[in-house]
């Protein structure tokens, strides 16, 4: 099973204690993960945050520190936050800020985790706090999926996850495309010449096979189509200067017929030339 990635925000920690701050945190998340474990629950994590950021705004606020981790890390899906004052206020705040983001987020104050999380009955702590993360993530899947069964979604890997949802814009479709083609390794598996001129390819309906997307470039010459993720599919043209062309035809139509693909070409040349090209018609 793929693990959740998290990072931790908090403000109004003292330089001296910031070092123990984290380590309590990234110890609380471990036994999170497994407290999840016995209890079957699906909110595995990794060993240790992404990110760590500080909110250093005067006005007590995250908001920017949210926008940032949206931007800069997509991949983040769980969120432990901790705050000087745990006012009312800020808390629904930032729940809405995670909200908005399609973050899992749980506060705790500076006091609960320098003092490493302590509670009256720690067993039945971490079963809410588990119980939580796995409400919120069958409720976001619900949202984005049309009640697609958890476990089967939960399964995949959690970049997909965030690519179904509707909260985001381009670039970071772009930027969780270039985190997926990492993890693929598809320079160790596909010839050179069948890696320069491929693409990922996204936005279409999750529930379309290969046949499905290979219509989407039914104006070109395609190679083959392989489903790599949950609705991200590669596919291979018979070369990188017909790649180009195609992706070029998917971002000039995308004003005219309103599409929601978004494409990443797999090597920076058929980048830069499907970002300058015009549509080349009946090129096949």
């Amino acid at each position: 099973m793929d693990l959740m990635n998290w990072a931790v925000i908090y403000s109004d920690v003292l330089e001296e204690s910031k070092e123990v701050l984290i380590e309590n945190v990234t110890d609380f998340v471990s036994i999170l993960s497994e407290e999840a474990d016995d209890l079957d629950l699906l909110c595995s994590m990794a060993s240790e945050p992404v990110v760590v950021y500080e909110n250093v705004e005067k006005d007590g606020t995250f908001e920017k520190l949210y926008e940032k981790l949206n931007k800069e890390h997509p991949e983040v899906m769980y969120v432990v936050q901790v705050m000087g004052n745990k006012a009312k206020q800020d808390e629904i705040f930032s729940r809405m800020m995670a909200s908005k983001y399609g973050l899992i987020l749980q506060v705790f104050s500076v006091d609960e985790a320098l003092n490493g999380f302590k509670f009256d009955n720690p067993e039945a702590a971490f079963e809410q706090f588990c119980s939580h993360i796995e409400n919120r993530l069958t409720k976001m899947v619900e949202e984005e999926n049309n009640g697609l069964d958890l476990t089967v979604y939960f399964d995949i890997d959690p970049i997909d996850r965030q690519l179904a949802s509707k909260s985001k814009n381009e670039e970071k479709t772009l930027k969780l495309l270039e985190y997926k083609l990492e993890k693929l390794g598809l320079k160790d598996i596909l010839t050179t010449e069948a890696y320069e001129s491929s693409l990922l390819v996204t936005g279409y309906p999750t529930e379309w096979n290969s046949y499905k997307v290979g219509g989407i470039f039914s104006d070109f010459p395609v190679e083959d189509v392989l489903i790599v993720g949950k609705g991200i599919s590669l596919v291979t043209f018979e070369t990188k200067f017909i790649a180009a062309q195609a992706a070029a035809n998917i971002i000039n139509l995308k004003s005219e017929d309103k599409n929601k693909y978004v494409l990443l070409p797999l090597i920076e040349d058929v980048r830069c030339a499907s970002k300058k090209l015009t549509l080349i018609p009946n090129v096949c």
